[in-house]
């Protein structure tokens, strides 16, 4: 097994290997002044921070759950994974880096972005039982929104995807109309 030799001078073999002679000494020297003057510049604001305070961050995470979008939806749009997110949720994680903050923070909450996002159903509820009234059956619901499934499933249960919701809304204004027949 050979051993990892590193070159003179440099801040490696003073900490590692523990050479102190002149030349690694003035490595290690450059490279805690450098720290120091950095660390200060923090300090001070010349330089952006490393961490900063998670609460915007866990804060947007719960409004983003309450919106309906979930863990797996965020992580797809912002590339922070669900470990972090929930880190940053159970307060296991006080302080986040910028980058961080800013791709959870930029996940908002449009229609255009989350047409998987589960929402109560009770609206699509009515719009089927209105559907219903005008002759449309479970099934013929289905056949026409494009779901392989025999009969509609939003009527059974409590939450369903905003898709869903947009969907039984445009075939609502579409029978309104007279432009689909069931």
């Amino acid at each position: 097994m050979s051993r990892k030799v590193r070159p003179h001078g440099t801040y490696a073999k003073y900490v590692v290997e523990r050479c102190h002679c002149d030349e690694c000494r003035a490595a290690n020297r450059a490279y805690e002044r450098k720290r120091t003057r950095e660390n200060l510049e923090r300090r001070y604001g010349a330089r952006p921070p490393i961490f900063i305070d998670a609460a915007d961050t866990r804060e947007h995470l719960f409004a983003l759950s309450a919106a309906g979008i979930g863990p797996l939806q965020v992580r797809q749009l912002s590339g922070v994974g669900h470990t972090a997110q929930w880190k940053i949720r159970s307060r296991r994680v006080l302080r986040v880096h910028p980058e961080t903050e800013r791709a959870i923070c930029s996940v908002g909450t449009g229609d255009h972005v989350f047409m998987r996002s589960m929402l109560d159903a009770a609206p699509g509820h009515v719009i089927v039982a209105r559907l219903q009234d005008r002759g449309w059956t479970k099934a013929a619901m289905a056949k026409v929104l494009g779901y392989q499934s025999p009969a509609l499933q939003v009527a059974k249960s409590q939450r369903c995807t905003l898709r869903t919701l947009r969907k039984l809304e445009v075939l609502e204004q579409l029978d309104l109309r007279g432009l689909v027949r069931p």
